[in-house]
């Protein structure tokens, strides 16, 4: 699949600039806008995306990345293979200087089976950055509308207390900008606030 083939969904969180004009005029058809109906946060904005979806599978793409070519066709592979949730790879730059810092890898033990629930000692994930994901399953799943930001480690959490399979791809398919003020380097909110909202003997049979 042609990555300038598939469409495209812009969710508007009530920007104050040309985002959504500049958008829907460079995509022609591909592209349609849909905003959320209050700005509260992330999650909120996240949660419009995923229920505003038409395609059987979906990726989210940030500001602050880039896909590689390739990326949704192996994605899509992968999902039609039965995956429900599909991470990769991905190389990191600093977000100020766009200089590269170098490559952002799942360590080698969260491949194997059950590993996942290692996520909850950390935030393993590369990322956790555009995942592909099985649309209605991550409708079902939903974000939390109440957090501000971390709600992508929240989806994650929630999401392996399932029978769903998820899969890590080897292969380097997009590229991250990272700045100080990311949550990854935020573990002191992520062990207060989204740690203790999952339990971690829900998901122990993985």
């Amino acid at each position: 699949m042609s990555q300038a083939d598939c469409p495209v969904l812009v969710v508007d969180d009530y920007s104050n600039d040309e985002t959504a004009e500049r958008a829907l005029s460079s995509g022609e058809d591909r592209v349609s806008i849909a905003s959320p109906d209050e700005k509260i946060g992330l999650g909120n904005a996240r949660q419009k995306c995923i229920v505003k979806v038409d395609t059987i599978f979906a990726i989210r793409l940030d500001a602050d990345d880039e896909f590689l070519p390739g990326r949704i066709g192996r994605f899509v592979d992968a999902l039609e293979g039965g995956s429900t949730v599909v991470f990769d790879a991905c190389e990191l730059f600093d977000g100020v200087s766009s200089k590269r810092i170098g490559g952002l890898d799942m360590p080698e033990f969260m491949r194997t089976p059950g590993a996942m629930v290692r996520t909850f000692e950390r935030n393993y994930l590369p990322g956790p950055t555009c995942p592909g994901v099985n649309a209605e399953f991550a409708e079902l799943i939903g974000y939390d509308r109440g957090l501000p930001t971390g709600e992508d480690i929240d989806f994650n959490l929630r999401a392996l207390t399932g029978e769903e399979r998820f899969e890590i791809l080897p292969s380097v398919r997009h590229s991250h900008y990272h700045y100080s003020s990311r949550l990854s380097r935020a573990l002191d909110f992520q062990r207060g606030t989204l740690w203790p909202k999952h339990s971690l003997n829900t998901i122990i049979k993985m």
